[in-house]
């Protein structure tokens, strides 16, 4: 196998809020790939964040705003051109917060149009309320939802309830909920930042994901030997809050131990096209990497 040159792409992940700061406070081996972690809040939301070294300070009356939905507020609260600042250095920017929780939707998507003025792609990442926090986090979920929708390039919102294990405590589905959150951001992280046979960049992720709304996005392990089922799994073990219907853009990344035959790869595009709009826009890569040995690892995205 062959090796491209490797790339540089400047990407932050944004952290708002208490349980935002806490995930991030977990993605701090992300700078070792050169990812920039930057968490916002006040500053008791701040402390779950003491391994984060760059913090953006808010005063703790910007929480008066929720006072007044209606009304145009800095929700900011005067910190744009520190996080303009952050925006302009940055190629694409992951925003964790918390879909459900109407003010920080409202900062996120204050961060959101200020990192798109700078031609920065934008993600948002959360999760669902679950069912038993009660029916009016699920409205400010789908309100969350279509507010974001307008201003990110894409939402990938995990469906907690879908992750709750049967006889789990609220604390220990909440934490499980994190943990994924934070694996999913990973693997995130690694799907444009890696060497690949047929290379795969940022201005493909660009094209793939840039305003489409609700994202598509699954990964799967497993031996290559099971190729055809685990492509299938891929879709059928979804865990995002998103109904799936034909994707009409979609890049999906192989990871391979060892060589993989044409036969082999050309079995994952035809049970992924299964799932695809007919006339769909696809990239693909495949990627080495010899921790897997004999197993495939397959990353997909889309919407």
């Amino acid at each position: 196998m062959t090796s491209k040159k490797k790339f540089s792409l400047n990407t932050t992940v944004v952290s708002i809020g208490g349980r935002g700061t806490n995930i991030l406070n977990r993605l701090v081996s992300l700078e070792e790939k050169g990812i920039r972690l930057v968490s916002i809040g006040t500053q008791k939301s701040l402390r779950y964040g003491k391994d984060i070294r760059e913090q953006i300070e808010l005063p703790e009356n910007y929480l008066l705003a929720e006072a007044l939905p209606h009304e145009k507020v800095d929700a900011l609260c005067g910190k744009s051109n520190e996080i303009k600042k952050v925006s302009s250095e940055t190629d694409i920017m992951f925003i964790l917060g918390n879909i459900s929780n109407p003010i920080n939707v409202r900062q996120s998507a204050d961060i959101a149009e200020i990192a798109k003025q700078t031609d920065t792609l934008v993600f948002y990442v959360s999760a669902t309320p679950f069912l038993f926090e009660g029916k009016k986090k699920k409205v400010y979920k789908e309100e969350g939802k279509e507010i974001l929708e307008k201003v990110v390039d894409g939402v990938l919102c995990i469906n907690s309830d879908k992750i709750l294990a049967k006889g789990e405590s609220a604390n220990e589905g909440l934490q499980q909920v994190d943990r994924v959150i934070v694996h999913m951001m990973q693997l995130l992280a690694d799907l444009v930042m890696q060497f690949g046979i047929i290379n795969v960049d940022f201005s493909d992720l660009k094209t793939t994901v840039q305003d489409v709304g609700m994202l598509y996005f699954s990964s799967v392990e497993g031996s290559k030997k099971e190729i055809a089922s685990l492509t299938e799994n891929m879709f059928t073990d979804s865990i995002l809050d998103i109904k799936l219907s034909k994707i009409k853009k979609a890049l999906y990344v192989i990871h391979v131990g060892k060589d993989m035959l044409l036969e082999e790869i050309q079995t994952i595009g035809e049970k992924i096209q299964d799932h695809l709009d007919e006339h769909a826009r696809i990239i693909f890569g495949v990627v080495e990497d010899k921790k897997l040995k004999n197993n495939v690892k397959i990353v997909i995205i889309g919407g």
